[in-house]
């Protein structure tokens, strides 16, 4: 019996009837395995979800935007943060007054209060929950333009 599973570079040995497959995380990926004997051979394909069981974000949180519109860090983009849906993210100017909030936060922040009123260049802090048990993250990030 041979076996020829496809796509090829994401399985360990695309020749073993059970290789170890590789996939980018949060995904599904479709393997086709064919069969091949002596006398026939038969095709099957199989979807695989891979999750990548993070428990936290990945990446460190950016501490800076540019939000002028030349297409360059024009928004903040927390990494992995989609990840958890129940998160929630405020962002407080230097007085303490929230002038952000999303739940959940899906990495649209382009420097703009609640009214969608752009903010002054300066410093502002966040407060990021990704309701997952641990603490929330918090630092500061600078707008600017």
């Amino acid at each position: 019996m041979r076996y020829e599973w496809s796509p090829a570079w994401l399985v360990s040995d695309p020749t073993l009837p059970d290789p170890w497959a590789h996939g980018s995380g949060d995904s599904t990926t479709h393997f086709v395995l064919t069969a091949i004997n002596t006398f026939c051979r038969d095709t099957d394909t199989v979807g695989i979800y891979f999750d990548r069981c993070l428990d936290d974000i990945t990446a460190p949180v950016p501490q800076i935007i540019t939000p002028n519109n030349d297409g360059a860090n024009d928004v903040w983009i927390v990494s992995d943060i989609d990840y958890f849906t129940q998160n929630s993210v405020e962002i407080y100017n230097r007085w303490g007054h929230l002038v952000f909030r999303a739940e959940p936060y899906e990495n649209n922040w382009d420097g703009t209060n609640t009214r969608g009123e752009p903010l002054p260049e300066g410093t502002y802090y966040f407060i990021i929950n990704l309701a997952n048990g641990l603490e929330p993250r918090v630092g500061y990030l600078i707008i600017h333009r």
